[in-house]
């Protein structure tokens, strides 16, 4: 969750895979890293505000503000990939889930792409204070690939009242590049179907302990109760 060239490169962060290991834990994917909350694992963080990267891979991924090609407003995100010895490139903002206990979540956004190899899309999770994941939806089983134009896509989850956080964003999985711009999150009613396809899944089977919890807890209190900058039209 591809065209950001001529801007300054935001030093964000981002995943090293091995040979054939794939993408990342963050979006629900093969596992890469047991890392969890914003400021702790991040080294290096964007020159828009509030949103970051996972880890280290500037070698791989590229991330900008583009001015030029922006669905609304002033500027848009732009991520793309330099090499494919990353599992994927993923940007990302964290927050309380407080406000959305017991809701349904919509996270929604334009996305326009040129994906040559793999795919891209919008992502959202959910955890809960053990670090499992309680919804989750990557995009992965509806993925924006090839060249595409602005389009509008969502992401519906449910936040139980033991979540504790909400993790969304951007991601790129592949050789190509993808731009985003105008996201969105707003409570919707029980009508509205949820996407999560891997969320409930992984809670029974997959539960992420150990240095993902204690870096989620850790991290908790400085955490916003609101997303920022969901336009990227702020910078640091």
């Amino acid at each position: 969750m591809n065209r950001l060239y001529h801007v300054p490169v935001i030093t964000l962060l981002l995943l090293t895979r091995s040979p054939g290991q794939t993408a990342d834990r963050q979006t629900g994917q093969q596992p890469i890293s047991e890392t969890s909350g914003q400021a702790r694992e991040l080294h290096l963080v964007s020159k828009v505000k509030g949103w970051f990267v996972n880890e280290v891979s500037l070698r791989d991924y590229e991330f900008s503000p583009d001015h030029h090609i922006k669905h609304g407003g002033a500027s848009g995100i732009h991520i793309k990939s330099i090499s494919l010895r990353s599992a994927a490139g993923v940007l990302r903002q964290t927050i309380k889930s407080d406000h959305y206990r017991g809701k349904r979540v919509r996270f929604s956004g334009y996305v326009r792409s040129e994906v040559s190899e793999g795919w891209a899309g919008l992502w959202m999770r959910v955890d809960g204070e053990q670090g499992q994941r309680l919804g989750l939806d990557n995009m992965e089983n509806r993925p924006i690939k090839r060249t595409t134009d602005w389009t509008k896509y969502e992401i519906v989850l449910e936040v139980p009242v033991d979540s504790i956080a909400l993790t969304f964003g951007v991601v790129l999985a592949g050789k190509g590049e993808v731009w985003a711009d105008d996201l969105r999150i707003e409570m919707t009613g029980p009508e509205i179907p949820t996407s999560d396809v891997y969320g409930k899944r992984l809670a029974q089977t997959e539960l992420i302990r150990g240095a993902h919890a204690r870096r989620l807890l850790a991290d908790l209190k400085d955490l916003p109760l609101e997303p920022v900058n969901l336009d990227f039209e702020e910078k640091k």
